[in-house]
């Protein structure tokens, strides 16, 4: 790519806060705070310039639009769900590399319960006061 055609992409990239003014980035500005996605949009400027210094970026890449787009793709990569399900062939059950073993559903939903409100973790009911953690399990270690 010329240096004089770098040069009209580089002036035809957006600012920061035009951007941010654009209907485009709704989305993004619904589900995170304004200084994250502005964060993210200055980082998918950042990924823009580079692309315009290797030569892979063309004019229709520096659009408001186009930025939009670049910056929910990097908002997804960075700050969405990084665990995916996978199917266990090697053989072993408990693998470590892959969470140990599936729990059941009903384990899955009493973990859920107990992580939507307080409970008493490390707090002695009986004695009102501080306990063990270890306490919960005590008995159940005992009987094995």
């Amino acid at each position: 790519m010329s240096t004089n055609s770098s040069e009209l992409l580089f002036r035809s990239i957006p600012s920061v806060d035009r951007l941010l003014s654009e209907p485009c980035l709704d989305e993004l500005k619904k589900t995170y705070s304004h200084e994250l996605v502005k964060r993210i949009v200055r980082l998918a400027l950042d990924n823009l310039r580079a692309d315009i210094l290797e030569g892979s970026a063309r004019e229709h890449d520096c659009t408001p639009e186009a930025v939009s787009n670049r910056s929910t793709i990097l908002a997804r990569k960075i700050l969405g769900p990084k665990l995916q399900m996978v199917i266990n062939a090697t053989g072993v059950i408990v693998h470590t590399n892959l969470g140990r073993s599936p729990l059941s559903d009903r384990v899955v939903q009493r973990i859920a319960q107990a992580a939507r409100s307080y409970t008493n973790l490390e707090y002695d009911l009986e004695k009102g006061k501080r306990g063990d953690r270890n306490a919960h399990l005590k008995l159940l270690m005992q009987e094995l």
